[in-house]
């Protein structure tokens, strides 16, 4: 295989993992103000059917946001493998930033879906309304 295919090919994978990844971010963000959405009737009403709303569309959240974590564990292993010239020269520029994110993103998001995932309904019912709330304002933190 030439030279040209295989930067070609590495191009077309670098696009199709970084679509992946700007994907389901901003599905998680979505979603989350989505839950919200489906947990503020179920505190005013108490019916059932808000709740299992609530807890069917948090599975959804969850799967988004495993999906968009593996796709950014994968592709910061493109960047270095696929463009290794290129990532030692703006390295020490480029790490500061794809660290930031990582820790706004996976470490806050992963907490707050912990804690989000870990309360039932029975405990704490104004908190766990405000958890995905977070999700939908995080964002705006990086």
């Amino acid at each position: 295989m030439s030279q040209r295919a295989l930067v070609e090919l590495s191009r077309w994978q670098w696009a199709l993992t970084a679509s992946f990844h700007m994907t389901f971010p901003a599905v998680t963000v979505g979603t989350s103000v989505f839950l919200v959405v489906c947990y503020g009737p179920y505190m005013r009403t108490k019916q059932a059917v808000y709740l299992r709303m609530f807890r069917f569309w948090r599975r959804i959240f969850g799967i988004g946001f495993a999906l968009g974590v593996v796709s950014g564990i994968v592709l910061t292993f493109e960047f270095g493998l696929n463009w290794g010239r290129f990532a030692h020269d703006v390295g020490p520029t480029l790490g500061v930033i794809i660290g930031m994110e990582v820790v706004t993103a996976f470490f806050l998001e992963a907490g707050f879906l912990g804690s989000s995932s870990t309360a039932t309904a029975a405990s704490a019912r104004g908190s766990c309304s405000s958890r995905p709330a977070w999700f939908a304002l995080e964002p705006s933190c990086r």
